[in-house]
C-alpha cells in the first residue's frame, strides 16, 4: 500500500672544480624522479555533513589510498553519532620510486678508496692523493606502477541504497485516510464525505511538504496542506458526484515528487 521511489658570476676556483661538476651531476639526477603527470581517475563519494537536513553531500574525489583524503571521515551510517562518509570499493594505481636493477659502477663514498693500486678503475683523489677501489654493484631506479584495491567505508546495503539515491536518504514516509481525529485509520468513504489525509516522513528535515489527492483516473483534484516539516495533513471534501473506485492521495516534497502515494 506504502512505496517510496524514489575538490655563475666569477668562476669558480679551480680546485673546486670537481665538486662543481660532481653537485651538476646530482641536481641533473633529481628531475628523473618526478613521475609523468598523469591524470588521477574520479570516484564519486558520499561526503558527510554536520547536518541533520543534508546529511551527505555527492562529491567527486581522486581514487587513491585515502579516497582523495576522506577515508579517515569515520563513522556509521546517519543517524549514527557520528556518521561517516559512504565510499563505494574501487581498484586504484599508484607509482613508487624502486630499485628496479642494477649496474657496475665507481662507489661515491671516499670511505672506500683505501687502494694504493692504480690498476684498479676506480679512483678518487684524497688529502691530495689518488686512491683506488673496485666497481661495486650500484642500484638503478625508477618509477613502478602497483595496483591496489580500496574496501570502501559504510559499503554496506544501506549505505549503497543511499550512495545509489544520489547521497539522499531514501525517506521512510507513510500516508493514511483517517476520519476527521486524524488518529482513526479510515479507508472506505462515499460521496459527499471528508476525506482527511495525513502524510509523514523521517529524517527529511524542514522541507516544504504537501498533499495531492487524485481519483481513480489518476486526475489531481486538490493539493493541499503545505508545510514546511516531516509531516502534512489535510481534508478533502468528496463531491455528490466523485467517482468511485480506489483513491490516492500522495505525499509530495513541494516542486518536486520524491515519493510514491499511498491509498
Amino acid at each position: 500500500m506504502k512505496n517510496a521511489s524514489l575538490r655563475l658570476t666569477n668562476p669558480l676556483p679551480m680546485v673546486v672544480a670537481g665538486v662543481f661538476m660532481l653537485s651538476l651531476a646530482v641536481l641533473l639526477f633529481i628531475p628523473q624522479q618526478v613521475a609523468a603527470k598523469v591524470e588521477t581517475p574520479k570516484i564519486d563519494i558520499c561526503h558527510a555533513e554536520s547536518s541533520d537536513v543534508n546529511p551527505y553531500n555527492s562529491l567527486s574525489v581522486d581514487k587513491n589510498a585515502t579516497a582523495g583524503g576522506h577515508d579517515d571521515h569515520d563513522g556509521g551510517i546517519y543517524p549514527a553519532n557520528p556518521w561517516g562518509d559512504i565510499i563505494p570499493s574501487y581498484q586504484y594505481s599508484y607509482q613508487a620510486w624502486e630499485v628496479i636493477g642494477s649496474h657496475q659502477g665507481c662507489p661515491t663514498d671516499s670511505a672506500l678508496y683505501t687502494s694504493w693500486d692504480s690498476s684498479k678503475p676506480c679512483k678518487k683523489k684524497i688529502s691530495g692523493h689518488w686512491k683506488y677501489t673496485d666497481y661495486i654493484n650500484i642500484d638503478d631506479y625508477g618509477w613502478v606502477t602497483h595496483e591496489d584495491q580500496y574496501p570502501g567505508k559504510n559499503w554496506t546495503t544501506e549505505g549503497q541504497e543511499i550512495y545509489n539515491n544520489g547521497c539522499v536518504i531514501p525517506p521512510v514516509y507513510s500516508v493514511e485516510s483517517y476520519e476527521s481525529d486524524y488518529s482513526t485509520v479510515k479507508n472506505d468513504f462515499y460521496q459527499g464525505e471528508i476525506v482527511y489525509g495525513k502524510g509523514w516522513t523521517e529524517f527529511v528535515g524542514n522541507k516544504d511538504l504537501r498533499l495531492e489527492f487524485k481519483n481513480p483516473n489518476g486526475d489531481s483534484v486538490e493539493i493541499c496542506g503545505e508545510r514546511k516539516g516531516t509531516w502534512s495533513q489535510c481534508p478533502h471534501n468528496l463531491s455528490n458526484d466523485a467517482l468511485t473506485g480506489t483513491w490516492t492521495i500522495e505525499l509530495q516534497q513541494k516542486g518536486d515528487k520524491y515519493w510514491s502515494w499511498s491509498d
